[in-house]
């Protein structure tokens, strides 16, 4: 983002969508936080869709951003009150301009159901299934958002405590699972047998998770000058490191020994270790 106004709504936003979050992990322990999670969750919601917003008009004197009053209706952009003193857009507003870059199909749920919290407190039976389920559908809006309308990625922008909490929501989850593959299968130099190891076989050692992708920053290099990153926690690999990482999940068909990271490529001809496509070639291979 490039306008002053749009990044400190963007500020805000990232500072409430925290606050909900550390809510909705605490809320596990005190079903008490749920309330605060859902107020905190959607003002954050609204503050990323109005950044966002700010940051589209900000040419325009933010009209995008300003809710329809009776002053934008009838004088001039130019003869409008100062943006930090106008009153913005509500929810009604966000949603026409902002249209199908959201599911609001997610956000209208959590909507109704923070409208009820605010008049009566709720508890107990469903009123927490309620909340787990709607703040979850919430989670995989927050990140789409921020990764393909606003440009930023939550995994680099959220506290490392707050994106594993997305990040371990089963929608948020799903659809890293399927963006890893995207990026893994459209890798024009890689083997697709080595594709499917890095989707199925690759472990983090640092914190387990199974889903790395090849790092933005390096998105453009090939074979071992590109960079892998796991999008759980953070921890960057080199094309050998990932190897590493894969080839103890490896066994060879003939002995089911674990593979050594240097016969990686071998075994992916021909599901064998080294010593044993050695022997193999030897016997049957040809001249």
């Amino acid at each position: 983002m490039n306008d002053p106004i749009a990044k400190r709504l963007f500020q805000n936003a990232i500072d409430s969508v925290e606050l909900g979050l550390e809510d909705f992990r605490l809320a596990k322990s005190d079903p008490r936080r749920y309330v605060s999670a859902t107020r905190n969750v959607f003002a954050g919601m609204l503050l990323l869709f109005k950044s966002w917003l700010a940051e589209e008009s900000a040419e325009r004197n933010y009209d995008l951003l300003r809710a329809e009053t009776k002053e934008v209706k009838k004088l001039p952009p130019e003869e409008w009150a100062d943006i930090s003193e106008a009153k913005t857009a509500g929810f009604g507003e966000i949603k026409d301009r902002i249209g199908s870059k959201v599911d609001w199909g997610r956000i209208d749920k959590l909507h109704d159901y923070r409208n009820r919290i605010e008049h009566a407190f709720i508890s107990g039976g469903h009123g927490e299934s309620d909340a787990v389920r709607y703040l979850a559908q919430a989670f995989l809006v927050i990140r789409d958002f921020m990764k393909n309308e606003i440009g930023e990625d939550p995994a680099r922008r959220l506290s490392l405590d707050c994106w594993n909490t997305l990040f371990n929501e089963q929608d948020v989850h799903l659809q890293e699972e399927l963006e890893r593959d995207d990026a893994v299968d459209n890798l024009g130099w890689i083997d697709s047998d080595f594709a499917e190891l890095v989707k199925h076989e690759f472990r983090c050692p640092n914190c387990g998770s199974e889903i790395v992708t090849v790092n933005d920053v390096t998105k453009e290099a090939e074979g071992e000058k590109a960079r892998y990153i796991c999008r759980k926690c953070g921890k960057d690999f080199s094309y050998d490191e990932l190897c590493a990482v894969i080839s103890p999940r490896c066994h060879c068909s003939v002995c089911d020994d674990s593979i050594d990271p240097d016969e990686l490529l071998i075994y992916l001809e021909t599901g064998m270790c080294g010593w044993h496509a050695h022997i193999w070639e030897k016997e049957f291979g040809t001249d």
